[in-house]
């Protein structure tokens, strides 16, 4: 597109200053043909929703999309010099894209021990191929001059059928992904779709730019506006702004070359000496703390969600990983918890590996609403437990005979049927095993968590009065790997307070090269008269240890608008105090819910679980410290809620014990 541009303006310059000007055109033989190619720029409106019926993540209400064209064209003069008539013929592929990025969703941190806001862009595309009919107007306003404007109408039809793509991308933050800190992009929806024929008015201006006597370049820009929807039943407009290229035969009367004027040459004068040029910023002293990263040992324990979940009719899993790793450690998977969740099936499948005389039992079921009858129903539930098993014995080869699969109309612990979100949950496979064992909690022992200590990096930049500076930017890196950019234009301030991401920041805690390392801090300016300069300094990186040693047990405690505890979870929470409690121990405990429901039922929900927990563990280990019981309803969103899963272990309890690290003997 940015090179169509150039080449319009190109011809455009070359028309009104290299054309020659003594050039008659059309009188003997008053008409072209040729052929023209374009590129399209379309312009999308619309006030659809991103998720119909669920005004959460707002609507779609703009967007850009790039279109390309090939046809055929022919014009006929009826006032010569001054007034023609034609038609075009194109083949034309208009797609069209709408574009949202109101989505934002609070998620956990784990690094932090706090939540970043997810940002989702949310992508709406449609592919429209095209027959496209115009008839129009030309005006060749100047005599002797082929620079005309055009006037038309347009009319197109669909070629083939149209289709659709509803997707997600996330935009920040940048630990985070969808089945990996990697996969920011997936497809929510897509298929085919129906659209209007077009409908519009256009506007042109272009140039006949004289290659032979007979034959013409001609570039051409121009707008289209339609007054008919994309789809049908739905109000989404668009524009377009043209940019096109043609060959016309256009027969010429006469070309009459005028010699040409004398040209003057200019006395060469010396360049001026050279100067000397000083770099008009520097960094002056700063009394501000070094950058500080303390080291923290967790253990963090994290059960495993026996359900798989499926779209609307699908005997397909949604989510979840079924490749085969031969090298499959679940010690090695991340510590991310919806990560831990997509390798469900991979841990799983080396427990049963490990413990052969174990059975497992998976019982498929629907929303009750996604077939006709009952019966229906029951054979897709059915299916899904086997695609289950498939997989299983596929690609892990697990035996077949310690696999029971049943179907059923509907699960017992039942989500709301009244939301869209429940019946998602309502389409899974639960997972049940004879062996306990076999759907214990993922437990990862003693890593390090690093956290910044400081929020804000502090600069004190020196700028020369005299200079001036056009934009400026300060770049932070790490052994060449960018941390943080940021800029301006104008002169920089003279003390500047960074702010750090503390996601980014602690990522190159396990990178230090010594408790004491450094970041490179570059200053780059360009003046107003191109001239660019850069300078460097270094601040200080510290490592230091946390006097406390942390453990974390995030319980899938509870099913929809319960806070209940089950026995399996009682005899987890009971190995956990057990292990994890000692006299010192300070232990805080936090109920939280999914986004379904009012804000303060779920506030008051959430702090009852937590009740709940905390009753349970005095009632275990009466003399224990528990500084904290709250709930927080649903004001912090520690994972996706757009997924199931993600809702599922939104309805959690977290505890976090921090114990006192003893020092070594003789220490």
């Amino acid at each position: 597109m940015k090179f169509m541009f150039i080449l319009f303006a190109l011809f455009c310059h070359c028309a009104l200053y290299c054309q020659e000007p003594d050039t008659t055109y059309g009188e003997l033989a008053p008409y072209s043909i040729g052929i023209m190619a374009g590129s399209n720029i379309i312009y999308n409106q619309s006030t659809l929703e991103v998720f119909p019926g669920s005004p959460n993540c707002g609507t779609y209400e703009q967007g850009i999309s790039h279109g390309m064209s090939l046809g055929l064209f022919g014009e006929y003069a009826i006032v010569p010099s001054f007034m023609s008539v034609s038609g075009r013929f194109y083949l034309a592929q208009h797609p069209a894209s709408l574009t949202s990025d109101d989505c934002r969703l609070n998620v956990l941190n784990s690094t932090k021990n706090g939540f970043d806001t997810l940002k989702l862009r949310n992508q709406y595309t449609i592919s429209l191929d095209r027959v496209i009919a115009d008839v129009g107007l030309s005006i060749y306003p100047i005599p002797n001059l082929p620079l005309y404007t055009r006037f038309g109408a347009t009319l197109g039809f669909g070629l083939t059928e149209n289709t659709y793509e509803r997707s997600q991308r996330i935009i920040s933050p940048d630990h985070l992904g969808f089945t990996s800190p990697t996969d920011k992009f997936r497809i929510i929806e897509k298929g085919n779709v129906l659209a209007n024929n077009l409908l519009g008015l256009n506007a042109s201006m272009g140039y006949y730019f004289s290659l032979t006597p007979t034959l013409s370049l001609m570039p051409e820009i121009g707008y289209v506006h339609s007054f008919s929807s994309l789809l049908k039943n739905e109000d989404w407009q668009s524009s377009s702004l043209d940019f096109r290229i043609g060959f016309a035969f256009r027969p010429l009367d006469a070309i009459i070359k005028t010699p040409p004027l004398p040209v003057d040459v200019p006395e060469e004068i010396p360049p001026p000496p050279a100067i000397a040029i000083i770099n008009p910023i520097q960094f002056s002293q700063l009394d501000a703390p070094n950058l500080e990263l303390q080291q923290t040992v967790i253990t963090q324990t994290f059960p495993i969600l026996p359900y798989i979940f499926y779209d609307s009719s699908s005997t397909s899993p949604r989510s979840i990983n079924s490749q085969i790793n031969p090298d499959f450690d679940e010690k090695l998977v991340s510590s991310n918890t919806l990560e831990t969740y997509n390798n469900i099936l991979s841990i799983i499948a080396r427990r049963l590996q490990q413990t052969p005389e174990a059975t497992l039992m998976l019982i498929g079921s629907t929303d009750g609403k996604e077939k006709s009858s009952v019966q229906l129903r029951k054979s897709l539930a059915l299916e899904r437990a086997k695609s289950i098993k498939d997989l299983l014995v596929r690609n892990w080869n697990i035996d077949p005979n310690t696999i029971i699969v049943k179907g059923r109309d509907l699960p017992d612990n039942l989500s709301n049927k009244e939301y869209v979100e429940g019946n998602a949950e309502n389409r899974r496979v639960e997972i049940e095993s004879s062996h306990p064992e076999i759907l214990n909690p993922v437990v990862y022992s003693k890593f390090n968590e690093f956290i910044p200590l400081q929020q804000l990096m502090q600069l004190a930049i020196q700028t020369d009065a005299s200079s001036d500076i056009q934009s400026w930017k300060v770049d932070i890196q790490y052994h060449g790997m960018l941390l943080k950019t940021i800029g301006g234009f104008g002169a920089p301030p003279q003390f500047l307070d960074i702010p750090l991401d503390s996601g980014v920041i602690s990522g190159i805690g396990n990178q230090l090269l010594d408790q004491h390392d450094s970041v490179d801090i570059i200053l780059y300016s360009q003046t107003t008269k191109g001239e660019s300069f850069s300078t460097r300094t270094t601040k200080p990186i510290i490592k230091t240890n946390n006097t406390f040693e942390i453990s974390r047990l995030s319980l899938i405690v509870f099913e929809y608008d319960q806070s209940s505890l089950s026995e399996k979870n009682k005899m987890m929470m009971k190995n956990f105090l057990k292990q994890e409690i000692t006299p010192e121990s300070n232990v805080s405990i936090t109920g939280s819910t999914d986004k379904l429901g009012e804000a303060t039922y779920n506030l008051e929900l959430s702090e009852s679980r937590a009740k709940t927990v905390e009753s349970f563990m005095r009632n275990i280990q009466p003399n224990i410290t528990i500084t904290s019981a709250r709930g927080i309803g649903a004001s912090k969103m520690l994972f996706d809620n757009s997924l199931p899963e993600g809702r599922y272990y939104c309805r959690t309890v977290s505890i976090e014990v921090k114990n006192p690290i003893q020092p070594l003997p003789g220490k």
